[in-house]
């Protein structure tokens, strides 16, 4: 076991650590050395890992600390209970899709359908949207790949709500057509720092069927998809 020792009154920029955040960023991180776990004693953070870290590996524990700003972990909690979705581009539908109503978005098209709600936390430069998106394609066909994607923005009473969607993301998920009807299910996450609690909240989820939303597997999937189900979620 090695251990690395930094004082919390001057290493870290708020002069606090929350283990659990800080060993999240560390697993998140480049380094591959096992990480045991952070022992936070009398002015001191003890770090411990299996094994000597490599000097990388300790440069990238120094910038974790320098940057980490202390704020606990908090737990998911539901957004939007039931959220009502509403196609609201090109290529995208409502349909009713093995007795679910569903929207429907076809291959080769980026398209989304909007939802709101208020979003329920204080602001915090860690937050988090998170959507667990459940899909079936709406015949069998070619491809091995569907990106899921989402776009989010949020103001206040008082601030201007048709701005652009501050973030936004994807998610390339596996499919096959071994069951037609076959439930495929992905998450898209987004990092949320500038949201407020009880800011009017705009969701867009959908397809990024056309692949303009950034470098990464492609959406090669040749049939429509229909999303049946949505969990939205903050931290």
């Amino acid at each position: 076991m090695n251990k690395y020792t930094y004082i919390i009154a001057s290493a870290f920029p708020n002069h606090v650590v929350d283990p659990s955040r800080l060993a999240a960023e560390i697993q998140a991180s480049s380094i591959v050395t096992v990480h045991d776990h952070i022992d936070t004693g009398i002015g001191n953070c003890d770090v411990w890992f299996a094994s000597a870290l490599s000097g990388g590996e300790q440069t990238t524990l120094d910038g974790l600390v320098a940057a980490h700003g202390g704020d606990p972990v908090r737990a998911w909690q539901e957004v939007v209970k039931d959220p009502v979705m509403e196609p609201v581009e090109p290529g995208a539908s409502t349909v009713v899709a093995n007795d679910r109503p569903s929207v429907e978005i076809e291959d080769g098209v980026t398209g989304f359908a909007a939802m709101s709600g208020i979003w329920p936390l204080a602001q915090l430069v860690h937050a988090e949207l998170r959507a667990t998106i459940q899909f079936i394609m709406q015949a069998t066909g070619t491809g091995s790949n569907v990106r899921l994607a989402m776009k989010a923005k949020a103001q206040a009473t008082g601030e201007d709500s048709s701005v652009a969607f501050s973030y936004s993301g994807f998610a390339a998920v596996p499919i096959n057509y071994s069951v037609l009807g076959q439930v495929f299910e992905g998450v898209v996450s987004l990092s949320v720092p500038l949201f407020k609690l009880n800011d009017a909240l705009a969701v867009h989820l959908g397809r990024d069927g056309a692949n303009s939303m950034g470098a990464g597997t492609s959406d090669d999937a040749n049939q429509p998809i229909q999303i049946i189900a949505v969990k939205l979620e903050a931290r």
